[in-house]
This record gives structure tokens, C-alpha cells and sequence, in this order.
């Protein structure tokens, strides 16, 4: 067994350190840096990281990669939590905690500065005069929430500025649309849609659904029975809308309520509570003593809609100084408080919500460490592999070719570490030099983790190919196999070094299931990454034959929207806050675009 053990030039640093609060980095011989923390006394803080034996192992690899830690004192504890995440932001160090959800909450946009309003679906909420509702959490319930609007209200599915059409699209057809591009709507008509899809959004669906079940009782007295059955599916789905909208509060506030414990692992149960309603939930798990300040840094300093209070359960030594930097980040106050009132009784359902999340959390993880132990047997591997890399060639009819890595950890995708190589020196088709190529460039970043197992996509040859870089690079202890289909497609085969015939799998196994999901998963990166070069060179294409938008104008709008369709789904002022980008302009590319790719 290894012993672990820190540097004595680390060990000389860790002495020299003040008893002052400030920010500290760990970096490794070459200078990079590993780790960024906080602490209000630097000298008892770097001195704890010294007693490895209680140190997560993950913590433990850092300090021992570590040659010294530098550090910055500051004037207060807040100072010192704005620089380290600041640092963090820029840095990125890989024994940092990062959440693997760092996407953005989808809101529900009603466009009120339109004449003939709609309703999308946003990720960042904009000051441009519309209405946002949100975040919704997950992301599915928001869009079945748009779905069940609009059979509802048919307001416009079309965004953006209204353009006048020859006859109105399938949604008019179909009965999901007035057709304002194409007809005369009656204004009021259409603004009393939308007055009813705001009410529903604001929390007041019962006023909307006393108003349906009237009228429709009405049109049937009035034996209009075709037009009352119409109606009644409308009650039927603004009743499963109101399902999702569930009161939590009397007054209408919003806040978000966070229950943290640490056992075992660091647990943490999220409600967002918006007007007084539950849009949305979400159970975290961290590694024990990554804490709770490494949550809030990652979560709401990621650009996240703050709300003015944080109710925080059960209390926290940094409470304070986590409302003061909430603060910051928001520009007005926000509270972090224990709650009061009717906000205590939301301690229940959170209670219930993370009970339930753990116990899942704990079930899931032991069937995957079931798994790769089978997985270990199966494979002859010495031991169960923590960290499996799996690599693939990929290339457009031979050429532009890219290896993909995709990283597994503990069974579940770490996408975060998955990464793709530009092949640069090998010309031609030549599978083994790529792999060679790809294989060398990922050992020599001695700041990536080791895997237990490497799992290439291949055969017997590919298996010696991997073998031989390894030996070249020095490195022992990582066990390699190679995977690939059987004749016909029908099986999966894996090859192990020095043997000539390959192990054929069961195919209904769960092992081989996780293996495929792995090769696969590889093959999907790869070739995800073609298609995005394709759509960047696609993008450019289409934008140079836009009148007056040049080479900084293209590149601003690749780098702000990434995709035509993106630029497309953008609203004018979007586009017009670029620099560079007037509303003339900004109404210049929409109408190019809308022409070459909608018609």
C-alpha cells in the first residue's frame, strides 16, 4: 500500500503561514494550480491539511501532488470569500468542488413588448420589458407546462418581431394559434389570452378556472356542445398545470430554502419558492467537508437568479458572512436566516424531500459499486476501478480527425473531464498512430488523475498500442482492455493483453450494458464534436453574406450564441446589445436568417 505523505518543501511553506484570515493555493511542482481555499486563521488551517490520516482521499492526492501553498491575507472573511471565488471562477482548479449542475434554471418568458405577445423558454432572464416566471426546476415540468399553455391559450408559437405570411401555419390548423400573421385578431381577444396565461403564471389558475367551468356550462344550457367539449379539455389541462403549482406560503415571497447535514457525505435539499409557489427542487450531494460555503460559491456565483432571503437550515458559522457576499453578488440585501413563521413549516417537506434523496442516493450507489465490482471479475482487473477512461478515433470520411476521452467515475459520467484531441501529426487513415497520438497527449497532463482502467475502442492491436505508450510514459498500475463488436454486430468482445482470444459478453448483462454505455458514450463525444465544427463553419458561412456584418461582428455573434438557431430564438434587443450590433442591423441578420433557413 502506498504511503502517502507531504513534501518537506510543502511542509517548510505550511510553517511560514500567518494566523491572519485570507485565501490559500496548493500547486503542484510545474506551478499549477491544484487547490483554492479560505480561511479566517491561514497558519491553523494549512496546518490541519498536514494530518493526512483525516483527509478524503481526494484531499489527501491533492496535498501529496502539492510542492507549496502561497497565500493572500485580507482585511475581513467576506474579502477573503469574494477572492476565492473569484480565483476559483478563473482557475477552475481541478480539487476544487464543482457541481457537475452548473447549467442555468429555464424560465418562461412572456414577451409583453410585442403587439401579439408569446411565451418561450429561457435560460437567462433579460431587462427588455417581458415578463419572467421561474426558475423552473427540472427542466422537462417547465416545458410540459408550455405545452399544456398553449392548448389552453393559442397564443403565437412564432417569436420575435411579427412578419406578415400568405396563410397561417399548422398551429392555426390545428386550433393552437389565432394566426396573427396571417388574420385579423381581435386585440382584445388576444389580450385576454394573455391576461389569462399571466394570471396562471402568478399563482391566481383558480380565478382562470372558475372563469372555463362557467363558460363552459354555459355553452352547454346553450346546447353548444361541440364548443363545451373544447372548453373542458382547457379545464382539463389548466388543472394539471395547477398540479405543478403548488402553495407553500400565504403571502407571496420568494426565497429559497436550503436544508444542509453532513453524514457520511455533505447532503443538501433545495426549494425555490417563487410568489409564495414551489417551481422548483433539487437534493445535492458533496463530499464530506467541501461544506457548505463551497455550495453557495458554486451555486449562486454562477450567475443564478439570488432571491432577497436564503432561509438556511440548520444555522451555519459563515451566515453572515455568506448574506454579505449573497449581497454583493445581487447589488441590493439578501438575508440568510432560520426562518419564522410559516417559513419554519417548510422544514417538513424539506426534511421528507432529503430523507427521500438520501435514501435513493445511497440505494443507487450501491448497485454501482455492485456493478463495477462485476465488472472488476469479469475483466481480471486487480482491483475495482475508481476512474475509467475510455477512448475513440472519430473522423469525417477519413479526415479532421479527433480523439474523444470520456471519464467515468465511480460508475457515473464525469463530463466535465471528458475531452477531445485534434490529431496533429498523423496523416492519412491510421488508426493505431491516432490512438498512439491521442494516448501520449492525454499521460503527459500529469495534473489529470491516473484511471485504474483504460477502455479503448478496438481490438488486439489497439490493446498493444495502449500498452506500449504506457510503458513508454513510465506509468504501472493502470490495466488496459480494448472493446469491439463481434461479427455480424451481434456481440460485444473484449481483448486483454497478451491473450489472442477475445472474452464474448453476455448481452443482456448489466456489466456489458455499462461497457457499451461507455464505448458509446465516447463515439457520441466524438462525434458531437464534428458536428459542432460543422455548425461553427456553417454559422460563418452564412453570416458573411450579411451586409455589414465583418469578421469582429462574426466572431462576437458566434461567441455570444454559438448556433444559427440561437441567433435566430434571440430576441432584437439581445442581438442590439452586442457591440457593434445596431437594432438596424440586429433586424438586418434576423430577416437574412429567417429567409435562408425557415424560408
Amino acid at each position: 500500500m502506498k504511503e502517502w505523505s507531504p513534501s518537506d518543501q510543502l511542509v517548510a511553506s505550511i510553517g511560514e503561514a500567518p494566523a491572519t484570515t485570507g485565501v490559500y493555493i496548493f500547486k503542484d511542482p510545474q506551478g499549477r494550480i491544484l487547490y483554492v481555499g479560505k480561511a479566517r486563521s491561514l497558519r491553523s488551517r494549512l496546518r490541519s491539511y498536514l494530518n493526512l490520516h483525516h483527509l478524503t482521499p481526494k484531499v489527501r492526492h491533492m496535498v501529496t501532488r502539492a510542492t507549496r501553498v502561497e497565500w493572500m491575507e485580507t482585511a475581513s472573511e467576506l474579502e477573503a470569500f469574494i477572492l476565492e471565488s473569484n480565483l476559483i471562477k478563473a482557475h477552475r482548479p481541478p480539487y476544487n468542488v464543482m457541481l457537475k449542475d452548473d447549467k442555468r434554471y429555464p424560465y418562461l418568458r412572456l414577451a409583453l413588448s410585442e403587439p401579439y405577445p408569446y411565451l418561450e423558454f429561457v435560460r437567462r432572464p433579460a431587462r427588455d420589458g417581458s415578463l419572467y416566471f421561474g426558475p423552473y426546476v427540472p427542466a422537462w415540468a417547465v416545458r410540459e407546462t408550455m405545452t399544456l399553455l398553449s392548448q389552453i391559450f393559442p397564443l403565437r408559437r412564432c417569436r420575435g418581431p411579427l412578419k406578415r405570411q400568405n396563410r397561417p401555419c399548422l398551429n392555426f390548423q390545428m386550433g393552437r394559434c389565432l394566426g396573427p400573421c396571417a388574420r385579423e385578431v381581435d386585440p382584445h381577444e388576444y389580450a385576454a389570452l394573455v391576461d389569462g396565461v399571466r394570471r396562471i403564471l402568478e399563482g391566481r389558475g383558480r380565478e382562470v378556472l372558475e372563469e372555463l367551468e362557467g363558460r363552459m356550462m354555459e355553452l352547454a344550457r346553450e346546447l353548444r356542445f361541440e364548443e363545451a367539449a373544447r372548453v373542458r379539455d382547457r379545464v382539463f389541462a389548466l388543472k394539471r398545470v395547477m398540479e405543478r403549482q403548488r402553495v407553500l406560503l400565504t403571502r407571496e415571497k420568494d426565497l429559497d430554502f436550503i436544508l444542509w447535514e453532513e453524514d457520511g457525505r455533505f447532503f443538501l435539499y433545495l426549494l425555490m419558492v417563487r410568489k409564495g409557489m414551489l417551481l422548483g427542487e433539487k437534493g445535492f450531494v458533496l463530499e464530506a467537508g467541501d461544506g457548505l460555503e463551497a455550495f453557495f460559491r458554486e451555486f449562486y456565483g454562477g450567475g443564478r437568479e439570488i432571491p432577497p432571503q436564503v432561509v438556511l437550515v440548520p444555522t451555519h458559522p459563515s451566515r453572515e458572512t455568506l448574506a454579505r457576499w449573497l449581497s454583493h453578488l445581487k447589488g441590493e440585501r439578501v438575508r440568510v436566516t432560520l426562518g419564522r413563521g410559516e417559513e419554519k413549516e417548510l422544514l417538513s417537506l424539506a426534511r421528507e424531500k432529503l430523507e427521500a434523496f438520501k435514501g435513493e442516493w445511497r440505494s443507487r450507489k450501491a448497485r454501482t459499486e455492485d456493478l463495477l465490482r462485476d465488472l472488476a471479475r469479469l475483466l481480471s482487473l486487480s482491483q475495482v476501478p475508481g476512474r475509467i477512461e475510455t477512448f475513440d478515433i472519430s473522423s469525417l470520411s477519413g479526415r479532421e480527425a479527433v480523439g474523444s476521452m470520456v471519464v467515468f467515475i465511480d460508475g457515473e459520467p464525469a463530463k466535465e473531464e471528458y475531452r477531445h484531441f485534434t490529431i496533429r501529426t498523423v496523416e492519412g487513415v491510421d488508426d493505431y498512430a491516432m490512438m498512439k497520438e491521442v494516448l501520449r497527449r492525454r499521460l503527459e497532463r500529469a495534473e489529470w488523475e491516473l484511471p485504474q482502467l483504460i477502455l479503448v475502442d478496438g481490438g488486439r492491436g489497439h490493446v498493444e498500442v495502449a500498452l506500449e505508450v504506457l510503458r513508454e510514459k513510465g506509468f504501472s498500475g493502470v490495466e488496459v482492455r480494448a472493446m469491439a463488436k463481434g461479427k455480424g454486430g451481434r456481440f460485444e468482445r473484449v481483448y486483454f493483453p497478451g491473450e489472442r482470444e477475445p472474452l464474448e459478453l453476455e448481452p443482456a448483462s448489466p456489466v456489458t450494458h455499462l461497457l457499451q454505455r461507455m464505448r458509446d458514450e465516447a463515439h457520441r463525444f466524438g462525434i458531437t464534436h464534428h458536428r459542432r465544427k460543422r455548425g461553427k463553419e456553417r454559422l460563418t458561412s452564412l453570416l458573411e453574406q450579411v451586409p455589414g456584418v465583418g469578421p469582429s461582428r462574426r466572431k462576437r455573434l458566434l461567441q455570444a450564441f454559438g448556433s444559427l438557431d440561437a441567433i435566430l430564438d434571440a430576441s432584437l434587443e439581445e442581438l442590439a446589445s452586442l457591440p457593434g450590433i445596431s437594432p438596424v442591423l440586429a433586424m438586418r441578420i434576423k430577416d437574412f436568417l429567417e429567409e435562408h433557413l425557415r424560408g
